[in-house]
């Protein structure tokens, strides 16, 4: 509740109250007398400074006309309020002309109460400076997180390119030795016909010298033939002339 609400059981004239549309003198927001009225321009409607200026700090839409919210002080809720006699908490009764200067000036119950608001306002407000703190702080932590992991990637990366140059290095190697398998390949090939190429060789000199020994041979065998005929024609000469 706020400390500047004035309720109806603080009219110390009461049967004043009579005179007045209950609805001219009420803050629709608090819900309470209205204290040091302001009107929107808009629509006219009266309330608390307090209470609008909490309400604008949230909406700066009028929360009766839902238009922009415009406001000026009320002169004229002010001087219909002008014959209310207040009961303050401290026990005087004051003039409603006079009450905000009597709170705000003399009235240490009102001063008290403001103070109290003021110190809950700022256990609050510290309240939320430590959530926010600690926000900050589990902020913080994730951040270096955040860097650990990132560090760790890094280390991953550096890793990840070592290993993509290495495994490059095996490709060369593999290209290499694909490279020689190939050649080693192709001089198999190679030796393979020059074996067949040798062996066909050795195969012609050997046809080549079998061909010349049964040349020689035939030669031999002619010869032979030649001498039997001639000892024939000997052996034949010899028996004429014996």
């Amino acid at each position: 509740m706020k400390s500047s609400l004035i309720e109806k059981e603080d009219i110390a004239n009461s049967e004043v109250l009579n005179l007045f549309d209950p609805e001219d003198i009420k803050c629709p927001l608090c819900l309470g007398i209205l204290y040091d009225p302001y009107h929107c321009i808009k629509c006219d409607q009266n309330f608390c400074e307090d209470c609008i200026e909490e309400w604008k700090k949230r909406n700066n839409i009028c929360p009766t006309c839902r238009q922009n919210l415009e406001i000026v002080k009320s002169i004229s809720a002010i001087k219909l309020m002008k014959k209310l006699i207040i009961k303050c908490k401290c026990g005087k009764d004051i003039n409603y002309d006079d009450l905000k200067n009597h709170r705000e000036n003399e009235c240490n119950e009102y001063k008290y109460q403001r103070l109290e608001k003021e110190i809950n306002r700022l256990k609050d407000e510290n309240n939320k400076l430590k959530e926010e703190n600690q926000k900050l702080k589990e902020l913080e932590n994730e951040i270096q997180n955040l860097k650990e992991e990132n560090q760790k990637l890094k280390e991953l990366k550096d890793k990840n390119i070592n290993l993509v140059n290495e495994n490059n290095e095996l490709i060369n190697e593999i290209q290499k030795l694909k490279g020689l398998e190939n050649e080693n390949n192709i001089l198999k090939n190679e030796n393979y016909i020059l074996r067949e190429e040798k062996q066909k060789l050795k195969l012609e000199n050997e046809f080549n010298k079998l061909k010349e020994e049964k040349q020689k041979l035939k030669e031999i065998k002619d010869k032979n033939q030649k001498l039997k005929e001639d000892n024939k024609k000997l052996n034949n000469y010899s028996k004429i002339n014996l």
